[in-house]
């Protein structure tokens, strides 16, 4: 089949000639319009291909019906007659081959020049630019069909009648003086299959497969999107009578992308090499090493997706070394971009195959030095999404080594600048989901969720980073009470990443870690265990988030069934770990290190529980992670009551309580609650000598502040919570006279007992 023409094209080419040479559109802006959009879907190819719907690009018209659609309802000021009918009109005028040849003769001489202008039969017609989209579409039809060899135009002719075929009804209707005397010979014999092939790959033109591959695989590079089935089984189908080198090893190279997101490891390799070996035969030997490195990089990727980091780390040096030799600088500052990535997330368990970067590169120095090595490297090559990459790279080491949020927010916002300033579009997301972190530390929760929210509707965000996202704004759901919406939004986000291995990974974990969250808060130690036992796997994930929460909620489980000594090694062997890992996260050592003090408190060693909570709160008031600061205050002030320092703990409580409703920490800001009120009623009991008054008056102040830490609790199920709550609750109600609320205090509190056994008996 022909490289370029199809016959939609000669279509199109019949429609402009009609438009060019009819003089009743002048005055019908609207009709303009409509036949320019019909003749643009030929004339204008679009480049933006993140942006491509590909199951609408693969619905090509299989007819002329299809085709004309849009000019059904275009009148041409004759009754009963549209510019289909005209269309239709001068599409059967073609009897022949030859007249074939003279429309595109005819289409030429539409792009005489001004000089030319009076040559033309209708002069009042504008001549069509050579340099306009519609001039250039008409000197390439015409080169394409030159080039055609005979056996070529006679397939193409072929293709054009059994196109035109389903309009003869309508062609006859119109014109039946014409169509009576037309020679039936003239029709064709492929008329009869009324245009319905086995194959549309007649239909389309190489240039439109291209496109469609191209996009493709920049919608599988970039967002992550695997290929629909619809449209791999077209581009199947249209690949098959196409024989360019091409389109052959995009082709392969699509496949070996979508293979790659299905979680195909062999498949994938497999599709690799035919990439490789494919473009290798495009442009000969010769070229090879171009395309070698570019094939490593890909290999690197795809060994460290699923987790095979020595070879990815192996394969990246091997590019890096054929970059440097080719002295391709766009490819050696991404190589090593990546394995800054590499060190950076942690996941290598061998530490000495990662050596220094600027080591690799031909320099030397520490790892601040090779951010700023590949920063200076980025900026002296203009490659400015290498910049803003090794930006955002910049700010996870400030957060992880120091936690200076100052530093970090400016780090992301010069990464934004760059973004906005190139059109950066696809490292949008990825600056968002940095945004969100800072503001996640310095506790500014509705800031962070919102964000979230917004960057996750827009259309350049990859699948990856949306997946990331909604998993985020579904653990803010599940750390507000809402479990059942937080489950409900990973189930109607999965059809979206569907036959995506990886990701969908992700979202079946985090959806079994949340019903872990659920049911260690409800003191559910059966549903608990079982949930733990399904997330054991997950431990060697590569998402190290989904990994630290699970190894919380863990030791959260062991506290929960008091098995004390055992938290306790889990928290020293986590502190171990993190104090060999060089990448290690600060948050995550003092979340560690709150565990830590919390299973001391626990126990009832406050002593020994109170230095390590005061070292993590001052180390998270210097990095500004309000968080943890506030649980470590939290901790601090629950020391005091056990240590019988009652005003100590009620000041802190106080003061932290705002940080903890601002960061909508709901499970701190109930226990900041209860600590409070347990704090008034020891100033009762520490004090016999404050007045009755003031007894009643510091009850009542605690029974208010436990009764709304119990609300809290209730909201996020928080079964234990509840019933320290309403045993504190019917004792100061009892202490007051007040049997009426004890008796109420007591009815909750055997109803929630009583629902608890049922939950354990189903």
């Amino acid at each position: 089949m022909a490289r370029y023409l199809t016959p939609a094209r000669i279509c199109t080419l019949v429609l402009i000639e009609a438009y060019q040479n009819d003089e009743l559109w002048a005055n019908k802006p609207e009709t303009s319009s409509t036949i320019f959009g019909v003749i643009a879907r030929d004339c204008l190819q679009t480049s933006e291909h993140a942006s491509l719907d590909l199951s609408k690009a693969v619905e090509v018209p299989r007819n002329v019906l299809e085709y004309g659609k849009p000019l059904e309802g275009l009148d041409r000021n004759v009754p009963g007659r549209s510019w289909l009918s005209l269309l239709i009109k001068d599409l059967w005028t073609l009897h022949t081959i030859d007249e074939l040849h003279e429309l595109f003769h005819r289409c030429m001489q539409l792009l005489a020049t001004a000089s030319d202008h009076t040559n033309l039969e209708d002069e009042r017609a504008d001549p069509i630019t050579r340099a306009s989209p519609v001039g250039r579409f008409i000197r390439k039809c015409n080169v394409e069909f030159t080039r055609l060899q005979f056996a070529e135009t006679l397939t193409l002719w072929h293709a054009f009648v059994a196109y035109r075929e389903p309009s003869r009804a309508i062609w006859s209707h119109h014109y039946p003086a014409i169509a009576k005397s037309m020679p039936a010979s003239s029709v064709g014999q492929l008329g009869s299959s009324g245009g319905d092939h086995s194959s549309d790959s007649i239909l389309v033109g190489s240039d439109t497969i291209d496109t469609l591959l191209c996009a493709s695989v920049s919608q599988l590079q970039k967002l992550g999107q695997r290929v629909p089935e619809q449209v791999k089984t077209k581009l199947g189908e249209w690949l098959s009578t196409q024989q360019a080198s091409r389109m052959q090893y995009l082709h392969h190279f699509m496949a070996f992308f979508d293979t790659w997101r299905a979680g195909q490891y062999s498949l994938a390799l497999e599709n690799l090499h035919r990439y490789f070996d494919y473009a290798v035969a495009k442009d000969g030997g010769e070229d090879m090493k171009i395309y070698y490195q570019y094939a490593l990089l890909h290999l690197s990727a795809l060994h460290a997706d699923f987790e095979h980091w020595d070879d990815s780390i192996s394969a990246m040096k091997e590019c890096i070394a054929t970059a440097r030799e080719n002295q391709d600088t766009a490819c050696l500052n991404f190589a090593l971009s990546w394995l800054l990535y590499l060190r950076q997330s942690g996941h290598t368990r061998n530490a000495a195959s990662l050596r220094s970067l600027a080591a690799i590169a031909g320099e030397g120095g520490s790892e601040r030095d090779e951010i700023a090595f590949l920063k200076a490297k980025a900026r002296d090559s203009k490659h400015w999404s290498l910049m803003s990459s090794t930006l955002l790279e910049e700010t996870k080491y400030e957060l992880r080594h120091y936690g200076i949020c100052a530093k970090a927010a400016e780090l992301v916002l010069q990464s934004s600048y760059l973004n906005a300033q190139h059109a950066l579009r696809s490292m949008i997301p990825a600056t968002a989901v940095f945004q969100h972190a800072i503001y996640d530390r310095l506790g500014q929760a509705h800031l962070a969720k919102t964000l979230l929210s917004s960057v996750n509707m827009t259309q350049h965000c990859s699948l990856a980073d949306s997946t990331r996202i909604v998993c985020r704004l579904a653990y803010y759901a599940a750390q507000h009470g809402h479990y059942t919406e937080a489950l409900a939004m990973l189930q109607d986000y999965r059809p979206r990443i569907s036959g995506t291995l990886k990701l969908e990974q992700r979202l079946t974990a985090l959806a079994e870690a949340l019903a872990l969250l659920r049911a260690v808060r409800r003191s559910d130690i059966q549903a608990a265990e079982y949930h733990m036992i399904n997330l054991r796997p997950v431990r060697d994930f590569a998402d190290l988030d989904l990994v630290g929460l699970i190894e919380q909620l863990d030791i959260a489980l062991l506290m929960k069934r008091r098995q004390l000594s055992a938290g306790l090694q889990r928290v020293n062997a986590a502190l171990e770990r993190s104090k060999t890992q060089d990448n290690s996260d600060i948050a995550e050592t003092l979340s560690l290190l709150m565990q830590k003090a919390n299973i001391f408190a626990a126990a009832g060693r406050a002593t020994k529980g109170f230095s390590i909570a005061l070292r993590a709160a001052l180390s998270a008031q210097r990095c500004h992670v309000m968080n943890l600061f506030v649980e470590a205050l939290h901790t601090l002030a629950r020391i005091f009551n056990d240590l019988g320092k009652f005003e100590a703990a009620c000041e802190l409580s106080q003061a932290a309580l705002p940080y903890a409703l601002e960061g909508s920490n709901l499970l701190v800001s109930a226990q900041l609650f209860v600590t409070l009120g347990e704090s008034y009623v020891g100033q009762i009991t520490a004090a016999p000598q404050v007045t009755e008054s003031r007894q009643s008056h510091l009850a009542h102040v605690a029974s208010s502040h436990i009764e709304r830490g119990r609300e809290i609790y209730e909201q996020i199920e928080e079964y234990e919570g509840q019933l320290d709550c309403l045993l504190m609750l019917a004792r100061l109600a009892r202490w007051a006279d007040d049997e009426p609320s004890a008796v109420r205090a007591d009815a909750k509190y055997h109803q929630l007992v009583i629902e608890h056994d049922a939950r354990q008996l189903q």
